[in-house]
């Protein structure tokens, strides 16, 4: 709050849930919530996860 003074309540905050779909080989999938403030590193993981498993397939 000190370093944006009284525009301090006036920042967007990140709120809610991200909602990812596992899906497995087999067709099984499953929901899982993460916080919004885990959204991009979420996404991070999941295109590196993606890219790992498409090289070892």
């Amino acid at each position: 709050m000190f370093a944006t003074g009284l525009f301090a309540f006036a920042l967007k905050k990140k709120t809610g849930a991200l909602s990812v779909v596992i899906c497995g080989r087999d067709g099984d999938s499953t929901t899982v919530k993460v916080s919004a403030k885990k959204a991009q590193d979420v996404m991070a993981w999941a295109v590196a996860f993606n890219g790992w498993s498409e090289a070892n397939s």
